[in-house]
């Protein structure tokens, strides 16, 4: 039988199909277009302030307006842009294929190394370092944690971190190193008691505070039938479908709308709306408290035209996102952009 052709890794390796040229990026705005949660919204192409040659996949707001992000090419590193537009390669770790990024709420960075199969944490100095994670056995002693897939995660309560596993759970690793099983079972889909659910290949997570986790994930059901969905698992555990199903585009009530690869889900700072970069759809996207799905930048095919109007400019494959201030930033192609 054919294999299932996407899987977490295929979904990795997505993000580096960009064609193969140097653009210059930094950080500066261009034009004052809106507020993020607005249809009319448009975004500014992030440039001048310093070169950014590589390829920017995820992206992460710290405080004091400073942004970290993942580079898979030239060189595989971490990059810290400061809130003046100076961009400084972190001294690495050789890093593989360095991917997703997220913040806790005291300004810790930490950041999943795919090929690598690790979680580094950027310390205080800007050095990158490694954690050593383990499980405990029935006995209550450490153990290393086998089979250990990381692919993405998220900044918890205090210095707590969920990681998506790709063995089709997600894991809670507290700040001692130990991890244990938060969610997931086995591939596949089924919502209901977090111990017993299951997840397709998920692609990206997002956390309010009060809990909440949603995830976004892929799974061919049949072969030639992909299903893309939002799930959500509330804070007393329960995992439900959000949004989405088989796969395609339709803006509307989450529950008929139609979604393709999702990646970078972000809330809104007051946790009321969700975005989310629409991958294949080429269009960054929001779900509202009424639970309404509407576009709110990109076009339904390509364009030479990368800034302007959002709902008139080509989001080429957008890949992570996060909020800072009033706006609302994206990676894609070899570029940075600002959404505000």
């Amino acid at each position: 039988m054919k294999n299932i052709l996407l899987t977490i890794t295929g979904a990795c390796l997505l993000l580096l199909s960009c064609k193969k040229e140097q653009e210059v990026a930094a950080i500066k705005t261009e034009q004052q277009l809106g507020a993020p949660n607005s249809t009319s919204a448009s975004f500014s192409r992030i440039s001048t302030y310093s070169e950014y040659y590589g390829t920017p996949i995820g992206i992460v707001a710290a405080p004091g307006g400073v942004f970290y992000v993942s580079d898979t090419q030239s060189p595989k590193s971490i990059s810290k842009i400061e809130a003046d537009g100076t961009r400084r390669i972190l001294p690495g770790k050789n890093l593989d294929i360095p991917i997703d990024l997220t913040a806790t709420s005291t300004g810790v960075i930490y950041f999943v190394d795919r090929g690598k199969n690790r979680v580094y944490k950027i310390d205080k100095n800007d050095s990158i370092v490694g954690i050593d994670i383990c499980m405990l056995d029935e006995n209550g002693v450490r153990k290393p944690l086998a089979d250990f897939r990381p692919s993405f995660l998220v900044a918890g309560e205090g210095e707590n971190l969920y990681i998506v596993d790709e063995n089709s759970r997600i894991l809670k690793l507290a700040k001692t190193g130990i991890a244990e099983v938060y969610a997931g079972t086995t591939l596949g889909y089924q919502d209901g008691p977090k111990s017993d659910a299951k997840f397709g290949y998920i692609t990206s997570i997002a956390r309010k505070t009060d809990g909440t986790i949603m995830v976004g994930e892929y799974l061919e059901k049949t072969l030639g039938t992909p299903f893309y969905r939002i799930r959500e698992i509330s804070p007393s555990g329960e995992v439900s479908t959000f949004s989405g199903g088989i796969g395609g585009f339709a803006d509307g009530a989450r529950a008929t709308a139609k979604f393709r690869t999702i990646f970078g889900l972000t809330f809104s700072e007051d946790e009321s709306t969700l975005y989310l970069a629409d991958h294949v759809n080429n269009r960054i996207r929001m779900i509202d408290a009424s639970g309404i799905v509407s576009t709110i930048a990109g076009i339904a095919g390509y364009s030479d035209v990368k800034t302007g109007p959002a709902l008139e400019t080509d989001v080429r494959n957008p890949r992570d996102l996060t909020i800072a201030g009033n706006a609302l930033y994206f990676t894609s192609g070899f570029q940075i952009y600002k959404l505000e």
